[in-house]
């Protein structure tokens, strides 16, 4: 196996009759998968797609997927699946960044595509995620059906690039992330062990998958698990969903954890064939996974730590999440894992410094910019700008990202760290934590707060509680209350939107 398309192939073969996706009345054996794969593959080729060009998705979570990116990489196309809560502005950068040819639409997205249509400077051929298309456009079912089912030929390198996953853009424009036939497959394996899958597991994806495809969804394909899709993420669905198709692992965030522990009437779903839940992304409060332990005792939870560049980084096993609170484990199987100064040299044990990492997990880098990649690898160590430390046993703790820091009155602050001591307080049920301009301190901290349902907190009262376990100058000097925090796509909350929000604040 050394291309991306061969796990399809196999499936194909191998679990012919198993249903490979689900969504809705909609049930694909891995035979019928494969093959709609292959016929997209042929009709793209027909339409012109050539070796190297990108093919770009816009569209909430929907089965196409799976066979969208594991089909285009057969014809040595390369997917680029956007996020959908993008702005109009950030999908015309990204869509002329990477110089896509061929555009997917989901008809709920139309609009949006229409109104940016101009802008594009690339697109030769709209598809529309449908039975039927508009005039001037394909449809997408057309060229999933209509086309010859057998393996498409295609001089294919293990080495060349096939899928471009874009950052979120925290730091400026998004960039997009380069990820090859080798890097995939060897991500694959790495996880397919570490986090404990199975080739009976019936897997529920609800975080989007633009964003959780290579973490969820190339690991599961890998062994033959059945895929099981929703739109978005909504908690009693969820719930619901798990007893009806007999769900045995899901991928989550903590916020998305947290809110499953919310749903009304909780004790009434049954969720005995849920077995495993696999988790990243954000810190994990220790109420949360505490409680999630208390609540599903018969479920393993399995943390990991990636990035979009770097997907596998580190694990922290299921007998491990109680015991090794507030880490997120160990380097992955074949990956290497440093905390550095600001010169590259390790930190000594204990001490915070910038998280790097290398094996064949990562990224090639990042599409059509090598001074950012430059700037991101050095000597084949990929650095992270996550901020960590490493314990005397080898576990890895993150305090937070270095663009994050808060300086006030000359003294560094880390946001997570406060956030760790709001989340302790027993009515706050989000928090973060950012820097507001201020004439005297330079940055005055900042805490933003949801309440848990029913709770009441005095913004003196948090004030008060963080100087309890605090060093002075970390407490925050002023708390807001929002009925929820902003999220991104995938649910964690969205400490650019506050900072934006609250940048031109003075006081």
């Amino acid at each position: 196996m050394q291309f991306l398309g061969d796990i399809l192939r196999r499936n194909g073969q191998v679990f012919a009759d198993k249903p490979g996706v689900i969504q809705g009345d909609v049930r694909l054996s891995y035979r019928q998968v494969n093959e709609r794969a292959n016929s997209l593959a042929h009709g793209f080729r027909q339409l012109g797609v050539q070796h190297g060009d990108r093919v770009a998705l816009l569209s909430r979570n929907d089965y196409r997927f799976v066979e969208l990116y594991f089909g285009l990489p057969k014809i040595g196309a390369i997917f680029v699946p956007l996020n959908f809560w993008a702005t109009a502005k950030d999908l015309v950068s990204i869509l002329n960044q990477c110089q896509a040819s061929a555009l997917i639409v989901a008809p709920e997205f139309w609009d949006t595509v229409e109104a940016i249509r101009p802008h594009l400077l690339s697109v030769q051929h709209l598809i529309v995620l449908d039975d039927h298309a508009p005039d001037g456009m394909i449809a997408h079912e057309h060229l999933a059906n209509d086309y010859p089912t057998r393996e498409p030929e295609a001089d294919l390198d293990a080495e060349e690039d096939i899928l471009i996953l874009y950052t979120s853009g925290s730091t400026g424009k998004p960039k997009g992330a380069v990820y090859t036939h080798r890097g995939l497959l060897h991500t694959a394996i790495i996880m397919t062990i570490e986090l404990g899958l199975r080739e009976t597991d019936i897997t529920l994806h609800f975080l989007p998958m633009f964003s959780s495809n290579l973490e969820h969804l190339l690991p599961l394909s890998l062994i033959g698990a059945t895929h099981v899709v929703l739109r978005k993420f909504d908690p009693p669905v969820v719930w619901e969903t798990v007893l009806q198709e007999q769900v045995t692992h899901f991928d989550a965030v903590p916020t998305t954890m947290r809110l499953l522990l919310q749903c009304p009437d909780l004790e009434s779903y049954d969720t005995s064939s849920l077995r495993l839940v696999s988790y990243a992304s954000e810190p994990m409060p220790a109420a949360t996974i505490t409680t999630w332990l208390k609540t599903f005792p018969h479920v393993e939870a399995v943390q990991f730590y990636g990035m979009i560049e770097f997907l596998c980084m580190t694990v922290q096993k299921p007998w491990e999440q109680l015991s090794r609170l507030g880490t997120v484990g160990k380097p992955m199987l074949g990956n290497e894992l440093r905390v550095v100064d600001d010169e590259g040299r390790d930190v000594p044990v204990g001490a915070v410094g910038e998280v790097i990492c290398r094996s064949a997990c990562a990224v090639r880098g990042y599409w059509q910019a090598p001074e950012l990649t430059q700037q991101a690898v050095h000597d084949g160590w990929r650095y992270t700008g996550d901020l960590g430390k490493l314990d005397e046993e080898g576990y890895l703790t993150l305090v937070g990202r270095k663009k994050d820091i808060i300086i006030s009155g000359g003294m560094n602050v880390v946001p997570a760290e406060v956030e760790g001591v709001l989340y302790r307080h027993p009515a706050v049920a989000e928090a973060a934590v950012i820097g507001r301009p201020d004439p005297d301190w330079g940055e005055a901290i900042h805490a933003v707060v949801a309440l848990k349902p029913g709770a009441t907190a005095a913004a003196e009262e948090l004030i008060r509680f963080c100087g309890e376990h605090l060093s002075g100058y970390k407490k925050p000097r002023s708390v807001e209350f929002l009925p929820s925090l902003p999220k991104t796509g995938i649910g964690k909350i969205s400490r650019k939107a506050l900072q934006e929000r609250y940048q031109t604040n003075v006081g």
